[in-house]
């Protein structure tokens, strides 16, 4: 198996597929025109044939794409010659995320050859990689990725506490017992109702995760179990509208939504089932960013491997 990365223009070589995936199974078994494949330093690659590894990185400018850069990993699956270029199928695709971008990185030296070549080569290519410039390449992501999340983590501990941050730290142990209650079972509220309906108002009828309009299976979850004498327990920013099972899901923290991004993230237990697909969505909503992060904390605790 050989490992060859794409950069490609997302609206003019992928044959009508969403330029912009949000998730998985936009790409999936959709076809990309790549040149022939040139080796980093030089010189024709190897041919790509079915069960090769891919690597999609989409052009970022507006005038030629307007991509959101690494955007996939996938593994070849009919390869089609059509002369000067190949039409590639993508099978087992998985969105890279979050997406690193060309234009945010800084100048000099990245630690990959792989990497450093892209931020000087911004046109259309098909790169051979070898084993060691991958390794090189996900690396130097990792650290891209790793100190951008220092970035947002220190700059959210630079802001002044708000008030909902304040009633988090308040009802600390009463909402770790509340998490523990509703991970064994479903709690029943008096008041879901009135909460329920202020949700409508604010959203219209409809599942935020999976865009379900059937208003019977649609409920009002609760993100944080605040105790009985919070002011934000039925506070809209404290309130998702989602389909019955997705409920169940996000209250046994098998379901989240990343704070950083509003995207989807699914435990690994769900791995293969229907869920899955929802991994990566991106969440429209006004919930309050404060109550989503104590979710994603309590998500990350019991999925270790599902944080990403």
């Amino acid at each position: 198996m050989t490992t060859f990365l794409l950069k490609t223009n997302c609206e003019l070589h992928l044959h009508g597929a969403e330029p912009r995936p949000i998730n998985a199974s936009q790409w999936e078994g959709a076809t990309v025109s790549a040149l022939r494949p040139r080796k980093l330093e030089g010189g024709p690659g190897k041919e790509i044939a079915s069960g090769d590894a891919l690597v999609v990185w989409t052009h970022e400018d507006p005038e030629f794409g307007n991509g959101q850069g690494l955007t996939a990993t996938a593994t070849a699956g009919s390869v089609t010659d059509r002369g000067e270029t190949l039409d590639v199928v993508l099978q087992e695709v998985k969105l890279v995320q979050p997406h690193v971008r060309l234009n945010e990185q800084p100048p000099g030296p990245s630690g990959s050859a792989l990497l450093d070549f892209l931020k000087g080569n911004r046109h259309r290519r098909t790169i051979e990689v070898s084993d060691e410039d991958l390794s090189q390449f996900w690396n130097a992501i990792g650290k891209i990725d790793r100190e951008r999340q220092a970035r947002i983590g220190a700059y959210m501990r630079s802001m002044p506490k708000s008030a909902e941050e304040q009633a988090l730290d308040g009802d600390r142990q009463q909402i770790a017992e509340g998490f523990e209650r509703r991970f064994a079972n479903v709690e029943v509220r008096p008041e879901q109702a009135a909460f329920r309906r202020a949700l409508i108002r604010l959203y219209g009828t409809k599942c935020l995760i999976s865009g379900n309009q059937v208003e019977a299976v649609i409920e009002a979850a609760h993100i944080v179990p605040f105790s009985e004498g919070v002011e934000f327990r039925n506070d809209v920013g404290n309130g998702l509208l989602l389909r019955a099972d997705i409920h169940t899901l996000f209250d046994k923290s098998l379901i989240s939504i990343r704070p950083v991004d509003s995207r989807v993230i699914v435990a690994p237990s769900l791995k293969g089932s229907a869920y899955e697909k929802l991994a990566g969505r991106l969440v429209q909503h006004k919930a309050r960013r404060e109550f989503l992060a104590r979710q994603y904390v309590e998500f990350a605790r019991r999925n270790p491997s599902g944080k990403s």
